[in-house]
């Protein structure tokens, strides 16, 4: 199918004097079960994302983002039956615009206000060195249960404030059940410090279906000498409301190991209290990120779960991931 878009010649014009930065990358994720979980075997799945960040021409301080995703392939937690996740982009097969938004700052590009359908996560409970794991759990903390992010976006608003230089307040209301309309919303809350070498963060969040249906987390993150960087996380919700309701991580990134300028090396636990099983789920990960230049990079990750979704009917799982990442 090919698609045509027709733009009036005042607009293209406009868009030809505008900054336009797209981006392109590719993550495919090759999985084999070791040992233990629910079936042994390989796994395989692939995520496309791309991107396209677009001054708007004539408004000073305005931006547009779209974001379009496609995913396919095999959910690798149906093989380990662990409820962390511990493939960052595993999900049902699906193809959608994630996210799409129109951005304006005032104030001297202290006050930043966007209005769409945007991703959580990439302004709340986001950890600096969390991404570098591909666990789920080490990019927020799970216990945000109705946090709106992968695979699925909603309809939002979210206010971010730099008070200083070093501190930052974020708020932000997103719809509630999916259907855009507001009828639920979801809250959203954070205070950002950052210090020499840490930043701390504190949120907290509120769904309107329940007063129950609340909870907080904290997240820390600190650069150590010699390239290493530590992070923490925290998080608690109300009990009886969501599925897990405690989370704890911890990890340790070292960059640019054996003087390699773009590689980097971790070793992280993540640990969840499952309410409906009264027990917990412990994933700990091991990656190497080997980057071949600014382009293409190999990453192989080790995870082992130790009672995965905290049913002691499944073994313990050892997976192997070697993830793969292209980009423009």
């Amino acid at each position: 199918m090919m698609l045509r878009l027709a733009f009036p010649f005042a607009l293209m014009t406009s868009l030809t004097h505008a900054d336009i930065t797209p981006s392109a990358q590719f993550t495919l994720d090759s999985s084999n079960m070791l040992e233990g979980g629910i079936e042994h075997g390989h796994t395989l799945r692939g995520l496309l994302d791309l991107s396209l960040e677009v001054d708007a021409p004539g408004i000073k301080g305005g931006s547009v983002f779209a974001q379009a995703l496609l995913q396919q392939g095999d959910q690798g937690s149906e093989f380990a039956g662990d409820i962390q996740g511990y493939s960052n982009i595993d999900s049902e097969d699906f193809e959608s615009i994630f996210e799409i938004w129109y951005g304006q700052s005032w104030l001297n590009d202290s006050l930043m206000l966007k209005l769409g359908w945007l991703d959580g996560n990439s302004d709340f409970a986001a950890t600096e060195h969390g991404g570098e794991f591909i666990n789920s759990s080490m990019g927020f903390s799970p216990t945000i249960f109705a946090m709106p992010t992968y695979p699925d976006t909603v309809l939002a608003v979210n206010a971010i404030l730099d008070i200083t230089e070093t501190q930052q307040v974020a708020f932000g209301i997103y719809d509630g059940q999916d259907h855009d309309n507001f009828s639920q919303q979801f809250f959203i809350g954070q205070y950002q410090q950052k210090f020499e070498n840490t930043t701390a963060r504190f949120g907290a969040w509120q769904h309107s279906q329940s007063s129950e249906q609340r909870g907080w987390y904290a997240s820390l993150d600190q650069a150590l000498p010699s390239g290493f960087a530590l992070l923490s996380q925290l998080g608690i919700s109300h009990e009886g409301t969501v599925e897990v309701d405690q989370h704890a991580s911890i990890g340790l990134v070292k960059y640019k190991p054996f003087n390699r300028e773009q590689d980097s090396s971790g070793m992280a636990v993540s640990s969840v209290h499952v309410e409906t099983q009264g027990d917990k789920e412990t994933a700990y990960e091991w990656f190497y990120q080997y980057t071949f230049n600014e382009h293409v990079s190999l990453k192989p990750d080790l995870q082992y779960i130790h009672k995965p979704s905290a049913d002691n009917n499944i073994d313990d799982a050892l997976v192997f991931t070697l993830r793969l990442v292209a980009q423009l």
